[in-house]
């Protein structure tokens, strides 16, 4: 079996023929769409975190000096602060 990487890079790839087919110019819909996608997943993320923070308790810490929940919001804030890099980056390059 192909290893995690190499499946996914044959997935993602397209032929020339079908990036030729699919290939169209960036309008207002599809820049809009993309914001919206962006804006969700930063609700998204950031009400995880909440409920990680103030409504979820967590059991069987993974280590015994970093508790799971702040693990798991550092993790979440460091997908959110990329995400914000992505947002400037279609605020600023897609208008």
């Amino acid at each position: 079996m192909k290893n995690l990487k190499q499946h996914i890079n044959e997935r993602v790839k397209a032929s020339a023929g079908t990036k030729a087919k699919l290939a169209k110019p960036l309008d207002n819909r599809t820049k809009s769409a993309f914001n919206l996608k962006v804006k969700n997943m930063t609700s998204d993320l950031d009400n995880m975190a909440w409920q990680l923070e103030n409504s979820i308790e967590l059991k069987n810490n993974p280590a015994p000096h970093y508790p799971r929940t702040e693990f798991l919001t550092h993790a979440i804030d460091t997908a959110l602060s990329q995400i914000k890099i992505l947002q400037k980056a279609f605020k600023n390059d897609l208008n």
